[in-house]
């Protein structure tokens, strides 16, 4: 079963405010959130696809 439609957004507020958090600048946050997401949706299940920073910082 594909990612429930709610996932998509969650993980990308989750990576961008972590960014955030992390002393990123907006714009690089806001990248980091969407390869996040990009990642997540290739994946199945909500919080399974939801990647790890290393993953997406690869």
């Amino acid at each position: 079963m594909p990612s429930t439609p709610p996932q998509p957004a969650d993980t990308f507020i989750g990576g961008f405010a972590a960014e955030l958090a992390r002393g990123a600048a907006v714009t690089d946050a806001i990248a980091f959130g969407q390869r996040a997401t990009a990642i997540a949706v290739t994946r199945e299940g909500a919080q399974p696809s939801i990647p790890h920073r290393a993953e997406v910082i690869r």
